[in-house]
């Protein structure tokens, strides 16, 4: 990762805030934008529809943001506050693989100097972040010894709450919601102390003064904290508590937290990027939906619902091997003038030989091999959809796209924005996480892609 200024580096001490009665001991290392870029925010995420999600929250708020694909990506940072989010494909990794992976790219944020670090983990609580956490906060603790994390994987914007010790989806306990019954990362419990392991909890205090003294009294060096919240307002006095305490924390979460974070840290910031909004772009569009999650499937059943004319479907089956062939149906397709929506996706219950978790690299690399096969033989392809994070980065990787420069936003967790290098450069991704949104999120995508509103009979 390289992450270059277009400003000389330089820090000077932050004086601690005359209005609050707690003095933090990160408060004299704070480091204040004086001659210098702005403020730069390192992401680490499990999966890359997750860093896209938690970056596009920055970017709804005026930062300068990059979503970085490649392994040698470069991008400068000006002198706005900028966010760069990197996917590490860690979630489905065992935790002390998982650990050494975020370790590694903390180490480097570390090196470059970023300001602040956010480990950005599935709000249902899949994958590997017990080994996520340890390695951030082993990575962070070279720079901020004293560091310790502040984890709320809540996010009430989607109906992710923390209640009593327990993460309920839309009031249904974490296990027994499709989180719960994922083919490839099952969440087994609901209870946070399982889920985290000596994690302690604490409880948003209406004081805020109480609320960071108790933060201070669990947050001893290396160790974990978790936040109860149900609202935004729960989430806002998180943000600014994790503030208060400046590099000493390493705060972990979801996007909605991201978002909370964004509008704080922001404050520091000057020049800030107004979001895009999406125009219309004359071409077609493909969505690959490689997430096996039941939501997403039902997603993708009421497209085609609701674009019968307009849209069309085809199955994949895994490939086999490194390098999947393109299947023969392919270019035949891409060549045609029609249809405008192409969905691909994997068969029903090719993934279930070998188990779910086995398959999904297969699925993606399948699917991604069709789909270049459309953006170098297609007509007109302008647009790509990506549904779930191990199908989107296997795309990107196929196109050999350097990054995506986060644009904006069509819905709540759904980013959008132009690939930077690649055989699909300038085109426009969106990209979502399979277990988010309501049923009719990629017909509403779709119709701002191809510029129709309502259904298409």
């Amino acid at each position: 990762m390289a992450i270059a200024c277009t400003a000389t580096t330089s820090f000077r001490t932050r004086m601690a805030r005359s209005s609050s009665s707690i003095t933090s001991s990160s408060d004299d290392e704070k480091e204040a934008l004086d001659g210098r870029c702005a403020m730069r925010v390192g992401i680490v995420a499990d999966d890359l529809t997750g860093a896209a999600d938690s970056l596009v929250q920055f970017r709804s708020q005026g930062w300068e943001s990059h979503l970085l694909v490649a392994e040698d990506s470069a991008m400068t940072c000006g002198a706005v506050p900028c966010v760069v989010s990197r996917s590490l494909d860690s979630r489905s990794l065992a935790n002390d693989l998982a650990a050494q992976a975020t370790a590694q790219t903390v180490s480097e944020m570390v090196r470059d100097g970023f300001d602040r670090v956010y480990v950005k983990v599935d709000s249902t609580m899949r994958g590997s972040i017990p080994g996520q956490i340890r390695g951030a906060l082993d990575a962070w603790s070279r720079k901020a010894p004293a560091a310790f994390s502040v984890i709320c994987p809540a996010y009430p914007g989607m109906g992710r709450v923390i209640v009593d010790g327990k993460l309920l989806v839309k009031g249904v306990p974490l296990q027994l919601s499709p989180a719960g019954s994922d083919p490839v990362d099952p969440v087994r419990s609901s209870e946070l102390a399982d889920l985290v392991p000596g994690a302690k909890l604490v409880r948003v205090a209406p004081d805020a003064n109480g609320f960071i003294a108790e933060l201070r009294r669990l947050g001893t060096p290396g160790s974990y904290v978790v936040v109860e919240a149900q609202r935004e307002e729960d989430m806002q006095a998180i943000a600014r508590a994790i503030d208060f305490f400046g590099s000493e924390v390493v705060p972990v979460g979801s996007a909605g937290l991201a978002g909370h974070l964004a509008g704080v840290w922001r404050a520091r910031g000057q020049g800030m990027e107004p979001p895009r909004i999406m125009r219309r772009a004359p071409g077609r569009v493909v969505v690959a939906v490689t997430s096996v999650n039941e939501v997403s499937l039902r997603q993708a059943d009421r497209l085609m619902q609701d674009w019968p004319a307009v849209a069309a479907r085809r199955f994949l089956d895994p490939g086999l091997g490194d390098r999947p062939v393109p299947p023969r149906w392919a270019r035949d397709v891409a060549g045609l003038g029609e249809p405008p929506v192409l969905l691909l996706q994997p068969r029903p219950g090719s993934s279930s030989g070998g188990g779910a978790r086995a398959s999904a690299p297969l699925v993606a690399r399948s699917i991604a091999t069709a789909v270049r096969e459309f953006v170098l033989h297609g007509t007109g392809v302008s647009g790509l959809v990506l549904v779930g994070g191990d199908g989107a980065r296997a795309v990107l990787a196929e196109l050999g796209a350097q990054a995506v420069r986060l644009e904006g936003t069509l819905a709540e967790g759904v980013p959008w924005g132009r690939l930077v290098g690649g055989v699909a450069a300038g085109k426009t991704i969106v990209t979502k996480a399979g277990g988010f949104g309501e049923v009719d999120v990629l017909s509403s995508i779709v119709s701002t892609m191809i510029g129709m509103d309502g259904k298409y009979q």
